[in-house]
C-alpha cells in the first residue's frame, strides 16, 4: 500500500510532489482495502532487525526498557499498518500484554 511507501527507499520519491509525472501518478496496487492485516505485538520494533546485535540492547526500544509498547494515545492516531515500525505502538495487536492493547483500533483511516 502507497501508506508505506515513505518507509521504503525505492518507493518515498513516488506519488503527490515527485519528480516526474509517472512518478507522481503511481498507483499502488496493493489496496490497503484490499488487503487483511492480521497485527500481531511485537518485542522490538520490525526495524530492529537491521541493527547490528551489539546495539539491539540499546537501540530496539522506544521509552520502555522492555522493547515494544502499546501507547493507546498515540497509537490510535497513525494508521495501524505503521505500528509494527513504531516503537510506541509495536506492541498492539493480537497477543498483546494487555486486553486493551491487543484491541486497540486506528482512528486514521488506512485508505490510498
Amino acid at each position: 500500500p502507497n501508506i508505506t511507501w515513505m518507509w521504503i527507499p525505492q518507493c518515498c520519491g513516488c506519488g503527490q510532489g515527485a519528480g516526474s509525472k509517472l512518478a507522481a501518478e503511481l498507483v499502488s496496487e496493493g489496496e490497503q482495502s484490499q488487503v487483511s492485516v492480521q497485527l500481531e505485538a511485537l518485542s522490538v520494533p520490525a526495524w530492529c532487525q537491521y541493527v547490528p546485535d551489539a546495539q539491539k540492547q540499546a537501540w530496539c526500544r522506544g521509552s520502555s526498557a522492555s522493547g515494544c509498547a502499546c501507547d493507546s494515545n498515540t497509537c490510535k492516531q497513525i494508521p495501524n499498518i505503521t505500528w509494527m515500525w513504531n516503537p510506541q505502538c509495536c506492541g498492539c495487536g493480537q497477543g498483546a500484554a494487555s486486553k486493551q492493547a491487543a484491541e486497540l483500533v486506528s482512528e486514521v483511516e488506512q485508505s490510498q
